[in-house]
């Protein structure tokens, strides 16, 4: 179903980075080799947002195990979790699943260079900030396309370059912890993400703040960062 909102009507997507995994505590680089759980803190994350959420929902989630395995629990065992391949993390290319000094060396530089607007700067054979955004940000309106009040369980990276594509530069969020929840309240034309709005949910196991502010959607940014992962 596609959806025209007006200023006044936004689409409501609560955005949350999956559970801790052992790809984060194991510090790798992973778009699709280093596919690993969650560790048990991970699952404890999970279970606490999922005992927060109220409300009926659509989860949508990128195939990552930790991912899945996040939106299976905030789902409470549901079965339909919808997957969508624009939700994967950021495709690092030859860095995938790599965790040596070098290979977080050359990933940050790429990062550095998305920050000060260079969105043709790309991973070695992985993706670009313009590719990366433009693929997240059309999974993102699939997913705003549907009711009631999606949920997308997604990564740090993949909710950074969305947002550093459609900020314009002002201001992205440095840092997304593990089942920290975001509200992005959308304006969309048929699936295609117009302008967003987004406040950043407290969580009480990292003690996260709160934050907002919006965005029209153009090329182009650099700002705040959500972590990798």
């Amino acid at each position: 179903m596609s959806v025209e909102s007006t200023p006044g009507t936004p689409v409501v997507i609560r955005f949350v980075r999956h559970g801790e995994s052992f790809t984060n505590t194991r510090r790798l680089l992973s778009y699709r080799d280093a596919d690993l759980p969650l560790t048990s803190c991970g699952r404890q994350q999970a279970a606490a947002l999922a005992d927060r959420l109220v409300g009926e929902t659509t989860i949508f989630s990128s195939p990552l195990v930790r991912a899945a395995q996040t939106a299976r629990i905030l789902g409470r065992g549901a079965a339909l979790v919808r997957f969508d391949e624009g939700l994967r993390e950021l495709d690092v290319g030859h860095l995938d699943g790599r965790d040596d000094p070098r290979s977080w060396a050359l990933h940050d530089s790429v990062l550095a260079r998305w920050d000060a607007g260079d969105t043709a700067a790309a991973f070695p054979g992985g993706e670009s900030l313009a590719e990366a955004a433009a693929r997240i940000l059309a999974a993102l309106g699939r997913c705003a396309a549907t009711r009631p009040s999606p949920l997308v369980v997604s990564h740090g990276g993949a909710i950074r370059a969305a947002l550093l594509q459609i900020s314009r530069g002002e201001t992205v969020l440095r840092h997304l912890g593990n089942c920290v929840e975001l509200h992005l309240a959308c304006h969309v034309e048929g699936e295609r993400i117009r302008a967003m709005q987004i406040t950043r949910e407290p969580a009480r196991h990292d003690g996260a703040g709160r934050k907002e502010c919006a965005w029209e959607s153009t090329a182009g940014g650099s700002g705040e960062t959500a972590s990798p992962g």
